[in-house]
C-alpha cells in the first residue's frame, strides 16, 4: 500500500504546485482543461476496452458487447481511460443533441484511442450539437472514422492549449453535412506570445471525408491577440488534408493557418463562400503557414457576393507564407483571381510579407468572372514578398484567360521580388465545345440535370449513371449551366453559324434515341418546338460519333443561350452513359 500512498501525495503536491502559481487563463470555451486534469489522466488507464453504444442499448448495460451496448454518448465516453480504448456507434443510429467528450486521455500512434462504427447499414450520426460533436482535449493519439455529423456548431474540435508536444490524430471517411465548422483546431493562450516554442499538436491527417454545406470544412485557430508576434511561431506541425471532397461551404473551405509543415493533396473544392463578404472570400487562406503544399487539387467556382468587393480567390496567400508550394492544381471559374499574394501591413504588429513561395505546373482556367478589384487577372500580386533569400517563383504553369483577363497584375508601386517562367497560354477548346477532360468545365451544377444516380470525372470523359426511377421524366443532362466558361448571360451560341452539333458518346442504357432541346433564354422553358431527335446505339461497348444537323430547323435560330439532352425513350431501366466531347459548330 505504501507506493500507492506516494503516489497520491505527489499528485496532491503537484496539484497544489499548479494551482498556487499560475492564474493565467488558458484559453475561452464551454469546457475548461486544466493541468490539474493532465495530472490525472496521466496516471490512469488499464487493458484496452471496446464500448458499444446504440440507441436502442441502456446505460445499464456494460457496454462491452453489440448485443450489451450503452445508449448515450456521454457513457460511452466516461468508460474511456487511455491508450487502445474504442467507442463503437451503431450503423443506422442517430445520436441528436448528444456529444462526445474526451480531454487528456492518451493513446499512441500505435495504439490509439477510436472513434469509429459498427454493423451494417449507414454511417452512423451525430447531430444538432450547439458545441462540438466530438471534442478532443490536450491529447495523443486518436482516430476517428466512418462516422456522419451532420448540422453541428463544430463536428469535430481538437483543442491543444499547452506546449506539451502532443501528436498523431486520424480522422478518416467521415461525412460533413450543414452546420459550422468540420474540423476546428485550436489552443488560444489568451495573452501575448513573446517567445517561440515548439508545436503543440503534430501529425493530423484528414482523410476521406466530405462536406456538404458546411460553414468551414478545416479551420486552425490560435492566438486571440497577434500584436508583436514576429518569430516563427507554429503550434500546428504536420498537417495533411487528402482526397477530401468539399461542396458549398458558407465561408472559406479550409484555413491551415499557424501550420508548419503537410499539404492538401487531391482535394476537390466547389462553389465555395456561397455567403455574404465584404471581403476576404477564398478557397484556401494560407495565413502565417510554412513548408506547406497544396497540390494535385481542383478549386472552382469561389464566390464574392460583396458587389465591389475584392478577394473571390482559390488560393490566398494572406501574410508570413514561408516556403509554400501550389503545384498540378487545376483553378477555375472564380469570381476573383487564382490566386493572390497579399501582407497583412501593420495592423497585426509588424510587417508580414510572403516570402520564397512557389507555383508551379498548374492550370489556370477562366479566373476573375467578376472582377472590381484587384484587377483582371489570374494571379493579383499586392505584395513586394520581400526577402534577400531568394524570390517567389512562377513556372511551367498553364492559363485560359476570359478576354481582357491577364495572367498576372501587379499592384501599382509595388515591385516584388518574384520571378516568371515557362508559363503557357493555351485557347479554349472552341467558341462552344465541350471536352470533358477530367475537369468540371463546361459540367452544369448538380440540380440542372433529371435522373442521374452519379456523375463522374476521369481523365477524358464524364460518365452519367442514368437511372429512370430518379425523377419524373426521362433522364436529362443540361449543359445550361450560367458558369460555363464563366458567361452569366449563357452560351451565346451563334445558331446560325453553328449549325450542327457533334457528340461522341459510349450509351451503356437500354436508351435508343436521343433528343437535344434548346432555348433562346436562360429564363425561357424548355419546349417541343425548339427540339430536335436523333437514333443512338442502345448498351454499346464502344464510343460512337453522331452529328445533328439543325440547319434546315427554322427555329434554330437567333441566340442559343441553353442546351439540353434528354433520352426520351428511357422510361425505365438504367446504365452508364460516357461523354468524350460535344461541339457545337459549322
Amino acid at each position: 500500500m505504501k507506493p500507492k500512498k506516494n503516489k497520491i501525495h505527489l499528485l496532491f503536491m503537484l496539484i497544489l504546485f499548479q494551482w498556487g502559481c499560475t492564474d493565467e487563463k488558458v484559453f475561452e470555451t464551454d469546457e475548461q482543461i486544466t493541468h490539474e486534469e493532465q495530472l490525472v489522466s496521466g496516471l490512469s488507464g488499464g487493458p484496452a476496452t471496446a464500448y458499444y453504444v446504440s440507441t436502442s442499448g441502456s446505460d445499464a448495460n456494460d457496454g462491452l458487447s453489440a448485443a450489451t451496448p450503452f445508449k448515450t454518448l456521454s457513457k460511452a465516453a466516461g468508460m474511456i481511460t487511455g491508450a487502445g480504448d474504442s467507442i463503437l456507434l451503431k450503423r443506422g443510429d442517430q445520436w441528436s443533441g448528444e456529444r462526445i467528450q474526451l480531454s487528456g486521455k492518451q493513446g499512441t500512434p500505435e495504439n490509439p484511442v477510436t472513434i469509429t462504427a459498427y454493423g451494417s447499414g449507414p454511417k452512423p450520426v451525430i447531430s444538432d450539437n450547439t458545441n462540438a460533436a466530438i471534442f478532443i482535449a490536450n491529447s495523443s493519439g486518436y482516430v476517428i472514422e466512418g462516422l456522419q455529423i451532420d448540422d453541428n456548431t463544430t463536428g469535430i474540435t481538437l483543442i491543444y492549449p499547452f506546449r506539451n508536444g502532443r501528436e498523431y490524430v486520424r480522422i478518416r471517411d467521415c461525412d460533413f453535412n450543414g452546420g459550422g465548422t468540420c474540423v476546428r483546431i485550436t489552443g488560444d493562450y489568451q495573452k501575448d506570445v513573446t517567445t517561440a516554442f515548439e508545436y503543440n499538436i503534430k501529425d493530423i491527417l484528414v482523410e476521406d471525408c466530405t462536406s456538404v454545406g458546411s460553414e468551414v470544412f478545416l479551420n486552425c485557430e490560435y492566438f486571440s491577440n497577434l500584436t508583436q508576434i514576429d518569430f516563427e511561431t507554429y503550434p500546428i506541425w504536420d498537417l495533411k488534408i487528402a482526397d477530401c471532397d468539399i461542396t458549398s461551404t458558407v465561408k472559406t473551405a479550409i484555413l491551415p493557418r499557424w501550420t508548419k509543415g503537410g499539404y492538401i493533396d487531391n482535394c476537390t473544392m466547389l462553389d465555395i463562400y456561397t455567403g455574404e463578404a465584404e471581403n476576404g472570400s477564398c478557397a484556401v487562406l494560407l495565413r502565417r503557414t510554412r513548408d506547406f503544399e497544396v497540390k494535385n487539387t481542383e478549386i472552382g467556382y469561389v464566390h464574392r457576393k460583396a458587389p465591389n468587393g475584392p478577394d473571390g480567390e482559390a488560393i490566398d496567400f494572406e501574410g508570413h507564407v514561408v516556403e509554400c508550394t501550389v503545384s498540378n492544381c487545376y483553378l477555375h471559374h472564380c469570381d476573383g483571381p487564382a490566386m493572390m499574394f497579399f501582407y497583412t501591413l501593420n495592423q497585426n504588429g509588424p510587417v508580414k510579407y510572403n516570402k520564397r513561395n512557389y507555383v508551379l505546373n498548374n492550370t489556370f482556367h477562366h479566373n476573375n468572372q467578376s472582377a472590381h478589384h484587384p484587377e483582371d487577372c489570374e494571379i493579383w500580386i499586392s505584395d513586394p514578398l520581400v526577402d534577400s533569400n531568394g524570390p517567389t517563383e512562377i513556372s511551367g504553369n498553364t492559363y485560359t484567360r476570359v478576354p481582357g483577363v491577364s495572367f498576372y497584375l501587379v499592384r501599382p508601386n509595388v515591385t516584388p521580388n518574384i520571378t516568371f517562367s515557362n508559363n503557357t497560354e493555351v485557347t479554349d477548346a472552341g467558341p462552344y465545345e465541350w471536352k470533358f477532360d477530367g475537369s468540371t468545365s463546361g459540367i452544369p451544377a448538380e440540380g440542372s440535370h433529371n435522373d442521374l444516380a452519379g456523375m463522374t470525372r476521369f481523365g477524358t470523359y464524364v460518365q452519367l449513371e442514368l437511372d429512370a426511377a430518379q425523377d419524373d421524366g426521362p433522364p436529362a443532362f443540361a449543359l445550361d449551366d450560367t458558369h460555363h466558361k464563366g458567361l452569366d448571360t449563357g452560351l451565346n451560341i451563334d445558331a446560325s453559324s453553328n449549325p450542327k452539333i457533334y457528340l461522341t458518346i459510349r450509351n451503356n442504357t437500354p436508351a435508343r434515341k436521343l433528343k437535344v432541346y434548346w432555348a433562346n433564354q436562360l429564363e425561357d422553358a424548355y419546349s417541343e418546338p425548339l427540339s430536335e431527335e436523333l437514333n443512338i446505339i442502345g448498351n454499346a461497348g464502344e464510343y460512337s460519333n453522331y452529328v445533328l444537323d439543325l440547319g434546315t430547323n427554322t427555329a434554330w435560330t437567333g441566340t442559343v443561350d441553353k442546351v439540353k439532352l434528354v433520352w426520351p425513350d428511357m422510361s425505365s431501366g438504367s446504365g452508364t452513359l460516357d461523354i468524350d466531347h460535344i461541339e457545337v459548330a459549322p
